[in-house]
Protein backbone atom coordinates (compact mmCIF):
# COMPACT_ATOMS: atom_id res chain seq x y z
CA UNK A 1 0.00 0.00 0.00
CA UNK A 2 1.57 3.25 -1.15
CA UNK A 3 -1.21 5.73 -0.46
CA UNK A 4 -4.36 6.10 1.61
CA UNK A 5 -7.15 8.62 2.14
CA UNK A 6 -9.97 8.81 4.65
CA UNK A 7 -13.14 7.15 3.43
CA UNK A 8 -15.51 9.74 4.90
CA UNK A 9 -13.99 13.17 4.44
CA UNK A 10 -17.49 14.63 4.66
CA UNK A 11 -17.45 13.92 8.41
CA UNK A 12 -14.94 16.76 8.71
CA UNK A 13 -16.87 19.34 6.70
CA UNK A 14 -18.27 22.13 8.87
CA UNK A 15 -20.95 24.52 7.67
CA UNK A 16 -21.50 28.12 8.74
CA UNK A 17 -24.22 29.68 6.66
CA UNK A 18 -23.08 29.43 3.05
CA UNK A 19 -19.49 28.67 4.04
CA UNK A 20 -18.13 25.15 4.29
CA UNK A 21 -14.83 24.57 6.06
CA UNK A 22 -12.39 21.69 5.84
CA UNK A 23 -12.26 20.92 9.55
CA UNK A 24 -12.33 23.43 12.39
CA UNK A 25 -10.43 26.63 13.16
CA UNK A 26 -9.03 27.56 16.57
CA UNK A 27 -10.06 31.17 15.88
CA UNK A 28 -13.64 30.05 16.52
CA UNK A 29 -12.94 29.95 20.22
CA UNK A 30 -14.22 33.00 22.06
CA UNK A 31 -11.37 33.82 24.45
CA UNK A 32 -8.09 35.29 23.25
CA UNK A 33 -5.91 32.62 24.89
CA UNK A 34 -8.05 29.91 23.33
CA UNK A 35 -7.66 31.52 19.92
CA UNK A 36 -3.88 31.65 20.35
CA UNK A 37 -3.28 28.23 21.92
CA UNK A 38 -6.26 26.23 20.71
CA UNK A 39 -4.77 24.16 17.87
CA UNK A 40 -4.35 21.09 20.12
CA UNK A 41 -7.92 20.90 21.43
CA UNK A 42 -9.25 21.88 18.00
CA UNK A 43 -7.42 18.98 16.35
CA UNK A 44 -8.46 16.63 19.15
CA UNK A 45 -12.06 17.65 18.55
CA UNK A 46 -11.79 16.79 14.87
CA UNK A 47 -10.16 13.46 15.70
CA UNK A 48 -12.84 12.50 18.25
CA UNK A 49 -15.72 13.86 16.17
CA UNK A 50 -14.63 11.79 13.18
CA UNK A 51 -14.41 8.67 15.32
CA UNK A 52 -17.89 9.23 16.73
CA UNK A 53 -19.39 9.91 13.29
CA UNK A 54 -17.82 6.73 11.95
CA UNK A 55 -18.95 4.67 14.94
CA UNK A 56 -22.50 5.98 14.62
CA UNK A 57 -22.43 5.50 10.83
CA UNK A 58 -23.43 9.13 10.50
CA UNK A 59 -25.20 10.28 7.35
CA UNK A 60 -24.54 13.97 8.07
CA UNK A 61 -22.65 15.49 5.17
CA UNK A 62 -21.57 18.50 7.24
CA UNK A 63 -21.43 19.54 10.87
CA UNK A 64 -22.93 22.79 12.09
CA UNK A 65 -20.28 25.28 13.21
CA UNK A 66 -22.12 26.34 16.34
CA UNK A 67 -22.60 22.76 17.49
CA UNK A 68 -19.01 21.86 16.65
CA UNK A 69 -17.77 24.84 18.64
CA UNK A 70 -19.61 23.53 21.70
CA UNK A 71 -17.69 20.27 21.36
CA UNK A 72 -14.44 22.22 20.93
CA UNK A 73 -15.15 24.06 24.18
CA UNK A 74 -15.85 20.82 26.01
CA UNK A 75 -12.71 19.08 24.74
CA UNK A 76 -10.65 22.14 25.73
CA UNK A 77 -11.31 21.09 29.34
CA UNK A 78 -9.54 17.78 28.67
CA UNK A 79 -6.90 18.65 26.06
CA UNK A 80 -5.94 21.84 27.84
CA UNK A 81 -3.00 23.96 26.69
CA UNK A 82 -0.42 25.02 29.25
CA UNK A 83 1.76 28.10 28.93
CA UNK A 84 3.53 26.41 26.00
CA UNK A 85 0.33 25.05 24.49
CA UNK A 86 -0.23 21.33 23.91
CA UNK A 87 3.42 20.79 23.08
CA UNK A 88 3.65 17.02 23.38
CA UNK A 89 1.76 13.93 22.31
CA UNK A 90 1.52 12.89 25.97
CA UNK A 91 -0.61 15.92 26.87
CA UNK A 92 -2.80 15.32 23.82
CA UNK A 93 -3.17 11.58 24.48
CA UNK A 94 -3.88 12.03 28.19
CA UNK A 95 -6.66 14.51 27.42
CA UNK A 96 -8.24 12.20 24.85
CA UNK A 97 -8.12 9.34 27.37
CA UNK A 98 -9.78 11.48 30.04
CA UNK A 99 -12.52 12.59 27.64
CA UNK A 100 -13.21 8.99 26.63
CA UNK A 101 -13.36 7.86 30.27
CA UNK A 102 -15.73 10.68 31.25
CA UNK A 103 -18.08 9.92 28.36
CA UNK A 104 -17.73 6.12 28.55
CA UNK A 105 -16.32 5.94 25.03
CA UNK A 106 -14.05 3.05 24.15
CA UNK A 107 -11.28 3.76 21.70
CA UNK A 108 -7.61 2.95 21.44
CA UNK A 109 -5.02 5.68 21.06
CA UNK A 110 -1.78 5.14 19.15
CA UNK A 111 1.05 7.63 18.89
CA UNK A 112 4.50 8.02 17.40
CA UNK A 113 6.98 10.60 18.69
CA UNK A 114 9.61 12.38 16.62
CA UNK A 115 12.41 13.49 18.93
CA UNK A 116 14.63 16.56 18.49
CA UNK A 117 17.67 14.27 18.36
CA UNK A 118 17.78 12.91 14.82
CA UNK A 119 19.46 9.72 16.01
CA UNK A 120 16.40 8.89 18.11
CA UNK A 121 13.79 9.59 15.43
CA UNK A 122 11.72 6.95 13.65
CA UNK A 123 12.59 6.28 10.04
CA UNK A 124 10.58 7.56 7.11
CA UNK A 125 9.33 4.00 6.65
CA UNK A 126 8.08 3.82 10.24
CA UNK A 127 6.30 7.14 9.95
CA UNK A 128 4.80 6.19 6.59
CA UNK A 129 3.57 2.89 8.04
CA UNK A 130 1.98 4.65 11.02
CA UNK A 131 0.12 7.18 8.88
CA UNK A 132 -0.91 4.72 6.15
CA UNK A 133 -2.17 2.13 8.64
CA UNK A 134 -4.35 4.70 10.37
CA UNK A 135 -5.78 6.21 7.19
CA UNK A 136 -6.41 2.80 5.61
CA UNK A 137 -8.47 1.94 8.71
CA UNK A 138 -10.38 5.20 8.18
CA UNK A 139 -8.80 7.02 11.11
CA UNK A 140 -7.39 10.55 10.66
CA UNK A 141 -3.99 11.39 12.13
CA UNK A 142 -3.29 14.33 14.42
CA UNK A 143 0.14 15.78 13.63
CA UNK A 144 2.18 17.91 16.04
CA UNK A 145 4.82 20.10 14.39
CA UNK A 146 7.09 21.91 16.83
CA UNK A 147 9.36 23.26 14.10
CA UNK A 148 8.45 23.26 10.43
CA UNK A 149 11.98 23.20 9.00
CA UNK A 150 11.84 23.78 5.27
CA UNK A 151 8.14 22.87 4.92
CA UNK A 152 6.63 26.29 4.32
CA UNK A 153 2.98 25.18 4.47
CA UNK A 154 3.28 24.33 8.17
CA UNK A 155 3.06 26.73 11.09
CA UNK A 156 5.51 26.17 13.93
CA UNK A 157 4.33 24.85 17.29
CA UNK A 158 1.07 23.68 15.79
CA UNK A 159 -1.33 20.72 15.53
CA UNK A 160 -3.06 19.79 12.25
CA UNK A 161 -5.09 16.84 10.97
CA UNK A 162 -3.79 14.54 8.21
CA UNK A 163 -6.45 13.04 5.93
CA UNK A 164 -4.42 11.50 3.10
CA UNK A 165 -0.85 10.36 2.49
CA UNK A 166 1.34 9.16 -0.39
CA UNK A 167 4.30 7.17 0.90
CA UNK A 168 6.22 7.41 -2.40
CA UNK A 169 6.49 11.18 -2.25
CA UNK A 170 5.80 11.86 1.41
CA UNK A 171 2.93 14.17 0.44
CA UNK A 172 0.07 14.51 2.93
CA UNK A 173 -3.16 16.47 2.75
CA UNK A 174 -3.91 18.26 5.98
CA UNK A 175 -6.89 20.16 7.33
CA UNK A 176 -5.73 23.25 9.18
CA UNK A 177 -7.67 26.36 10.19
CA UNK A 178 -10.64 25.42 8.06
CA UNK A 179 -8.73 24.89 4.82
CA UNK A 180 -6.89 22.03 3.12
CA UNK A 181 -3.18 22.17 2.25
CA UNK A 182 -0.53 19.77 1.04
CA UNK A 183 2.68 19.26 2.99
CA UNK A 184 5.67 16.97 2.63
CA UNK A 185 6.19 14.82 5.72
CA UNK A 186 9.60 13.61 4.57
CA UNK A 187 10.88 17.15 4.07
CA UNK A 188 9.59 18.04 7.51
CA UNK A 189 11.26 15.00 9.09
CA UNK A 190 14.57 15.81 7.43
CA UNK A 191 14.63 19.49 8.38
CA UNK A 192 12.66 19.96 11.61
CA UNK A 193 14.79 21.00 14.57
CA UNK A 194 12.41 20.14 17.41
CA UNK A 195 10.35 17.26 16.00
CA UNK A 196 6.79 16.57 17.08
CA UNK A 197 4.59 13.52 16.76
CA UNK A 198 1.55 11.73 15.41
CA UNK A 199 -1.61 10.52 17.19
CA UNK A 200 -4.61 8.51 16.04
CA UNK A 201 -7.60 6.85 17.70
CA UNK A 202 -9.39 3.71 16.61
Amino acid sequence: MESAVLKNLQYLYIKDGENIYFGAHQEWYEKMWQKRAGCGPTTATMLISYYQSKKNDSTDVTKDKAEFLELMKEIWDYVTPGYRGVNSTSIFVRGCHEYAKKHEIEYEISYLNVMPDKKLRPTTEEIADFILTALADDNPVAFLNLHNGEEKNLDRWHWVLLVSFDSKTGTALMYDQGVSKYINIYLWLKTTLFGGGFVTIS
